[in-house]
């Protein structure tokens, strides 16, 4: 199933890029950033922690790390990448939701209990179709899947 979850993520990235919805690169991804035009960031699970970091620089949208840096690099024909910008639209949002469901599939895995696998949204109060799932990292928090 994970590495089934994984492919799906891939496939979507790669329809995000081919559709110029993705950017892969520090300075190209940090300009969508900026701009605003970035809903999501996907970044290299094995990245460096630091340097993920101060990629986000305040930045306050989801973040997810489903994929290690070989593999989101393939995507873009690079040897490797860390961060991955993605526009605003529905293949942003199925990236965020195969990516949490990514990261559930991997708690469980571990034998870490994901609990009902649900935290509250950001920046409001708990409704039916506002969780998400608890691999999805929120505002300058960066989780992941693992490699």
């Amino acid at each position: 199933l994970q590495a089934a979850l994984s492919r799906r993520i891939v496939d979507h990235l790669g329809l995000s890029r081919r559709a110029g919805q993705a950017v892969a690169g520090f300075a190209k991804a940090r300009e969508w950033l900026s701009s605003g035009r970035a809903a999501l960031v996907v970044q290299a699970a094995d990245g460096s922690v630091e340097e993920r970091q101060r990629f986000l620089g305040g930045w306050p949208g989801p973040v997810v790390a489903p994929l290690d840096g070989d593999r989101l690099g393939a995507v873009f024909g690079r040897d490797r990448a860390v961060h991955v910008a993605v526009a605003k639209g529905r293949l942003a949002e199925t990236l965020r939701h195969e990516a949490g469901r990514l990261a559930g599939l991997a708690e469980g895995a571990l034998g870490k209990r994901p609990g009902n696998g649900l935290k509250a949204a950001q920046g409001g109060a708990r409704r039916r179709g506002t969780e998400q799932p608890s691999g999805v990292a929120g505002r300058n928090d960066v989780q992941g899947a693992g490699g």
